[in-house]
């Protein structure tokens, strides 16, 4: 999401500096390139150490478990996340930067179409379909993006809200 947001920044930002509106000041725009080419291996590298460590692992089960254990011996791997803290936080870091992003594409999208609106009379009309069928596949790359973020958003909430026992203690 990410990736197509920073698309179709590039794409306002071209629109904007046609008519000197809305212009990001580079400062600005090297932030926001950085932070969401860092942000998701920051996530990823997060994620990764919710994880009990392997030799926690069958400690964990034999003490809220123990019947399970011969099952849990016959997996070749599997991981074990335990609510904690930083477990909550990161959840909610995921659920905050998903509406983030999607508000910071709306926001563009509407901008870009008001930029649009005003361009349209003063470039040829192929220019402007070109610009038009960018912004419109970018808007369907983002929609088909943000479709993917739906079910790993529900898993937060289930999980976060322990509904139908996602996470038991």
């Amino acid at each position: 999401m990410e990736c197509l947001l920073l698309c179709f920044e590039k794409k306002h930002q071209a629109l904007a500096r046609i008519f000197d509106i809305h212009v990001l000041p580079k400062f600005i725009r090297i932030f926001l390139y950085t932070s969401w080419i860092v942000n998701p291996f920051i996530f990823f590298v997060w994620f990764f150490t919710l994880s009990l460590p392997e030799d926690q692992k069958y400690n964990y089960i034999m003490k809220n478990a123990p019947d399970l254990i011969q099952d849990f011996m016959e997996l070749p791997n599997f991981d074990i996340y335990v609510e904690d803290t930083s477990f909550t936080l990161f959840f909610i870091g995921v659920i905050l930067a998903g509406i983030l992003l999607n508000v910071l594409f709306v926001s563009c999208a509407y901008d870009i179409f008001q930029l649009m609106a005003v361009i349209k009379l003063q470039i040829s009309p192929k220019r402007y379909q070109q610009h038009r069928e960018a912004v419109i596949s970018l808007m369907v790359q983002f929609g088909t993006s943000t479709i993917c973020f739906i079910p790993p958003f529900f898993l937060a909430i289930i999980t976060m809200t322990h509904i139908g026992g996602a996470q038991s203690k």
